[in-house]
């Protein structure tokens, strides 16, 4: 029998990654004709990764329960479909094709998120009478998944419904946020693993701006959030190990931050966010690109 490397959910890790760095070109002017050009490409790119991704998970011979975060297989999925909606709303907003990809992420994502808290129920109450088991950042994808429905669907589910999805979000982030702090240090993983908190922040701020519209509070969040990337930046040192197929956790981060801080820019005028997200976008695809060789990623569906 042969056996997948590596567990089957990693296969919408690309996914995700690229279809940030889609909405990243597309939100910061300062890329002009060229963002809209390239996010295109990427938006093309990131929808056969996804196709890609399906078939081979069909394929796989891993079962689900088996993989060390069954949080992570479900919802790193429905996150790549949310991504692709809003990456889709920004070519054809009045289209019905940006509509039926969000509504079927909202779907897949809410039922995931029920899923999710089930399973951690399930720790709390047999935390005492088993191991505590292994969990990683990824725990907060379903969070961020939840996080992302209102961004575009305001336009389409009543503002009360839109402010219920997040606060749950937020609350699960908190609630995975608990779990995870609460593990043994020698099992919390650091770059690229830990960029995830990065992405949560950001998303965060960009989905209180699209329902409450205020400037304030995505500026006060980006900035926030900023403090978690300079962080980051003491793991470092990871870099000297080699480039392997979960270093494509971190260009999600560097997307989400290019985003929040290119639609920052466009809200305040202040050049500088403009020129910092252009900066990490550039840094995103750059590792994108070097993470596509290195890991020889492939667009072949079959």
């Amino acid at each position: 029998m042969n056996t997948p490397t590596r567990p089957p959910y990693t296969e919408f890790i690309p996914v995700i990654g690229v279809a940030g760095l889609a909405i990243a070109l597309q939100n910061n002017t300062l890329f002009g004709s060229v963002g809209i050009y390239g996010s295109a490409v990427l938006l093309g790119i990131a929808t056969m990764l996804l196709l890609r991704g399906i078939v081979k998970i069909r394929r796989s011979l891993i079962p689900i329960q088996s993989t060390p975060s069954i949080e992570a297989f479900t919802a790193t999925l429905p996150v790549s479909v949310s991504l692709l909606a809003i990456a889709y709303s920004g070519y054809v907003a009045t289209s019905a094709v940006a509509y039926i990809v969000w509504v079927v992420a909202s779907v897949l994502q809410l039922g995931v998120a029920g899923y999710s808290v089930h399973r951690w129920l399930t720790y709390v109450s047999s935390a005492k009478k088993s191991p505590t088991p292994e969990y990683s950042p990824s725990m907060l994808f379903p969070s961020i998944g939840l996080l992302l429905i209102p961004i575009i669907g305001v336009q389409y589910l009543p503002l009360a419904l839109t402010w219920s999805i997040v606060l749950i979000g937020l609350g699960m982030t908190f609630i995975a946020s608990v779990i995870l702090i609460s593990q043994p240090r020698a099992r919390r993983p650091l770059l690229p693993q830990n960029g995830i908190w990065l992405s949560a922040s950001m998303v965060t701020g960009i989905s209180l701006y699209s329902l409450s519209g205020s400037v304030l509070l995505l500026e006060a969040m980006t900035v926030g959030s900023l403090f978690i990337l300079v962080l980051l930046l003491f793991h470092l040192k990871d870099l000297r190990t080699p480039l392997h197929f979960m270093w494509w956790g971190l260009v999600f981060p560097l997307a989400s931050s290019s985003v929040a801080l290119g639609m920052t820019y466009t809200t305040t005028h202040i050049v500088a966010y403009g020129m910092v997200g252009a900066g990490l976008t550039v840094v995103g695809a750059l590792l994108m690109m070097l993470l596509s060789l290195r890991t020889r990623l492939n667009l072949a569906i079959a």
